[in-house]
């Protein structure tokens, strides 16, 4: 490989790179915003909101469970765009 290739090749996945970003990045924020929202819900501050029943238990409660498979949909669409 010539020295010429190979900074074609070095500079060819620069987009390819800015992509996966944008993607890992979004979906990090994607969670982070679900969980702080979560959090926050379950706060004493917010105890009135977080008492709200949704399908027979406090929408608290069902967002801090709701953390896990959310969590498990983000890991797969993970690894089907590739990583």
């Amino acid at each position: 490989m010539t020295k010429q290739n190979r900074k074609k090749t070095k500079y060819a996945s620069i987009p390819n790179l800015r992509k996966k970003a944008i993607v890992n990045f979004g979906l990090f924020f994607v969670f982070f915003a679900f969980y702080i929202f979560s959090a926050t819900l379950c706060t004493p501050l917010l105890r009135d909101y977080a008492m709200i029943p949704v399908f027979g238990m406090p929408i608290c409660l069902l967002s801090s469970l709701l953390v896990f498979p959310l969590s498990g949909i983000l890991i797969a669409i993970w690894f089907k765009k590739g990583g």
